[in-house]
C-alpha cells in the first residue's frame, strides 16, 4: 500500500501529465494558421477545443497502452499497482511506471 507522500507525488504527476499533454495539443494545433490566428493574434479561445482531438487522442493511446500491461499480466498471474504517468514537455506524456505487486514465476 503506498504512504501518503507516494499518493501525493502520483497524483501531482497525474495532474501534470494531463496538464502537458494538452499543452502538446495546443502546441501541435497551433501549426494550424487559422487557429493560430484566431487564438495568438485575435486572443479568442473559442477555437481552443479543435485541438482536443490530439490531447484525447494520446491520452487514448497512453490508456490502451497500460491496459496492454494488465492484460498481459493478468495472464501471466502477476499482480500489478495502479501506472504512475510521467510528464514529457515534448509529447505531454512520456509514459508510465507500473509497478510490480507479485513477480512472474520462472
Amino acid at each position: 500500500e503506498r504512504d501518503l507522500g507516494t499518493k501525493s507525488l502520483a497524483a501531482f504527476s497525474t495532474v501534470c501529465s494531463i496538464l502537458t499533454t494538452f499543452t502538446y495539443g495546443l502546441s501541435a494545433y497551433a501549426l494550424n494558421p487559422a487557429f493560430f490566428q484566431s487564438v495568438v493574434k485575435e486572443n479568442d479561445i473559442t477555437a481552443v477545443p479543435l485541438c482536443f482531438p490530439i490531447f484525447f487522442g494520446v491520452l487514448a493511446i497512453s490508456a490502451l497502452h497500460e491496459v496492454g500491461h494488465f492484460v498481459a499480466a493478468k495472464r501471466y498471474d502477476v499482480k500489478l499497482g495502479l501506472p504512475v504517468p510521467i510528464p514529457s514537455l515534448q509529447v505531454g506524456a512520456f509514459g508510465s511506471i507500473t509497478p510490480l505487486r507479485s513477480f512472474p514465476s520462472t
